[in-house]
């Protein structure tokens, strides 16, 4: 997956939902649950749900990760 639509992530809270993200990338939310379950995009679970990690997704693009492939993620729950 690449990112090809610019977003202003400085506006935008440090976790969001499947469904919120899957709106401001222009995608649909199984498109983005697949990019869940595939660890193709940084997560956290907060409760019994899983939020997309924006801090951690734009401090990868702010440091040039211009692409997005699965397994990208598989330890995006523990510290780092």
């Amino acid at each position: 997956m690449e990112l090809d639509r610019k977003i202003n992530l400085v506006t935008i809270p440090p976790l969001l939902s499947q469904a919120r993200f899957a709106e401001l990338v222009g995608k649909e939310s199984k498109t983005v649950r697949s990019w869940v379950i595939t660890r193709a995009i940084p997560t956290v679970k907060v409760g019994g749900s899983r939020m997309i990690n924006i801090e951690k997704l734009r401090q990868d693009l702010v440091n040039g990760k211009r692409s997005f492939i699965a397994g990208d993620y598989e330890n995006s729950d523990k510290p780092e």
